[in-house]
């Protein structure tokens, strides 16, 4: 991987650090650099964009990862504001799914080879899209347990903490 710096305020700046000295922070130079660099390989496809974008992305993940030291920490607030966006979530990804199930039985619209070739790419897609849209559901799903989870030992900690402070007071 290729290290570089960025100018920022005259002041350089290892590339991921910003002026809020938040790891994971991308300038607007950097930005612009890299929406540039993206825009010029959908143009003419260019091996070392491609190589440059990815050596980015890599960058963007190792950073935000080092940020989070291997794992995600939340306080009872900001889990219980994200539980109920994520059953909305979860909510229209089920909603979503009962509409896609009826997709992958379309009927062809002639008995012609083209017709035929057109059902068969249709009927595909149909059947990625509902995959998807299901694993997509059960990873909602998944996070809304764990949220709950996660609130209730998170109460009853503190339920705990506070008796034995009570306890000891």
């Amino acid at each position: 991987m290729i290290e570089r710096s960025v100018e920022e305020e005259g002041h350089r700046v290892p590339n991921g650090q910003g002026p809020s000295g938040h790891a994971g922070y991308i300038t607007p130079e950097e930005l612009a650099r890299r929406k540039a660099e993206q825009a010029a390989s959908v143009v003419v496809p260019n091996p070392a964009a491609v190589v440059s974008a990815a050596q980015n992305a890599v960058r963007d993940v190792g950073v935000n990862a080092a940020v989070a030291g291997g794992r995600f920490e939340m306080d009872l607030d900001a889990m219980k504001a994200l539980l109920p966006e994520w059953e909305a979530i979860a909510d229209k990804l089920g909603d979503m799914c009962l509409q896609a199930q009826p997709l992958p039985g379309l009927r062809q619209p002639a008995e012609d080879p083209g017709s035929t070739v057109q059902i068969r790419a249709a009927r595909s897609h149909a059947l990625a899209y509902l995959a998807s849209v299901q694993q997509q559901f059960v990873y909602a799903q998944g996070y809304v347990g764990k949220l709950k989870t996660a609130i209730d030992n998170y109460e009853k900690q503190e339920h705990t903490n506070t008796d034995a402070v009570r306890k000891q007071g």
